[in-house]
């Protein structure tokens, strides 16, 4: 329930993450007293294939010198396809030898509630944080990097290019969802004003809402929604990653968390 007296008060707030993982967001919104408005812009499924069953027994047995997880759905597909597959003991042996760097502290705590206690996480959220966690030369360095369906190549190339011996693997699967009503009414309410901010923590959430307007011929409207709302990106790959498609963006929180960008919200919506 929603803090009548917090500064978000009389706020709706559109939430695009998936289903599963936008409860923190919700809540942080409703604590604030905003309205949440739930409409998930991705699906997150299993990948086909064995390259992920390849890459655990690689990992149990001692390959990766370092072990870099990006996000917490990468963590949990990859323990999801372990247990699957009864190898959880020994692909939990496997990370605990190994370096482990991490994007996000909810990442970390993913690891940490999975019995991983060597993680590191990157003091800055993104590829360069990454790399410069990871510091200057890596030659001879064996990287795994489980990753999404999604993910661009610049992080694996900028580690190859250091010197790295990486293998990348899709952990997961991630997709516009097969429902497109939730995408379609969010449409609809940003261009009559019901939506007070919008928040995007990826940049497949924009891309995926952006080809949902395409395909139901809502373009147009999905522009002018978007223009007369407050739009907050998690970070700033993401910023640009909305504005290549045309978008503006009016909040990157300095601190790329979900509380920062919620709390970001706040003096924007006064």
């Amino acid at each position: 329930m929603s803090n009548s007296a917090g500064p978000l008060a009389g706020k709706t707030v559109a939430v695009t993450r998936p289903e599963h993982q936008c409860g923190e967001m919700v809540e942080i919104v409703e604590n604030l007293g905003g309205t949440p408005y739930v409409a998930p812009m991705i699906e997150i499924t299993a990948p086909e294939g064995g390259e992920l069953g390849e890459f655990i027994d690689k990992t149990a047995s001692g390959s990766f010198d370092q072990l870099v997880f990006l996000s917490v759905n990468s963590v949990r597909c990859l323990f999801e396809e372990a247990q699957r597959t009864e190898k959880m003991e020994h692909l939990l042996e496997g990370i605990n030898a190994s370096m482990v760097l991490v994007i996000g502290t909810r990442t970390q705590k993913e690891l940490d509630d999975r019995g991983v206690k060597n993680g590191v996480v990157a003091r800055i959220q993104s590829t360069d944080g990454v790399l410069d966690a990871l510091g200057g030369e890596l030659k001879g360095l064996h990287i795994g990097l489980p990753r999404s369906s999604m993910a661009n190549s610049e992080l694996g190339d900028s580690l190859k290019a250091r010197g790295a011996q990486v293998t990348e693997v899709t952990a997961y699967i991630s997709r516009p969802p097969a429902d497109r009503s939730r995408a379609v009414q969010l449409i609809e309410d940003l261009a009559a004003g019901k939506v007070d901010a919008v928040t995007f923590t990826s940049a497949s959430t924009a891309k995926n809402l952006t080809e949902i307007a395409e395909k139901e011929k809502r373009l147009r409207q999905l522009h002018e929604g978007l223009g007369r709302t407050v739009v907050a990106a998690i970070g700033p790959r993401t910023k640009v990653a909305i504005e290549e498609l045309g978008f503006k963006v009016d909040i990157v929180p300095e601190n790329h968390s979900i509380r920062d960008l919620v709390e970001a919200l706040v003096s924007n919506l006064k």
